[in-house]
């Protein structure tokens, strides 16, 4: 598998097909974040994808998205962790831990 250096972009239409195997992590974010948008180092075998609220609003309610970024990880479909940024609108999250 190759290590993507850029997150893919994620359709929410697609979502479910696209988290269904393996470790996934999609990060929810809004265009006026980006000064704070989560940099991603490729781990073999985990898919990422990015997305943002602007582009699809409805994933606030779906994933009740409090504040942004947030990094949501599925194994095989299920959600297992997530973090969201705080009232700075940043987020720390050490790779370490989303691969765990």
């Amino acid at each position: 598998m190759d290590l993507n250096s850029q997150p893919q972009p994620i359709n929410p239409n697609n979502f479910q097909t696209m988290v269904m195997q393996g470790k996934t992590v999609i990060q929810i974010d809004a265009a006026w974040n980006q000064a704070n948008h989560y940099r991603w180092t490729p781990a073999m075998g985990v898919k990422y994808y990015e997305v943002t609220l602007d582009q699809y609003p409805e994933l606030k309610n779906k994933f009740n998205v409090k504040s942004v970024p947030m990094i949501l990880v599925f194994m095989n479909g299920k959600e297992v962790k997530r973090y969201e940024g705080g009232l700075t609108f940043r987020i720390t999250v050490p790779q370490s831990e989303i691969l765990k």
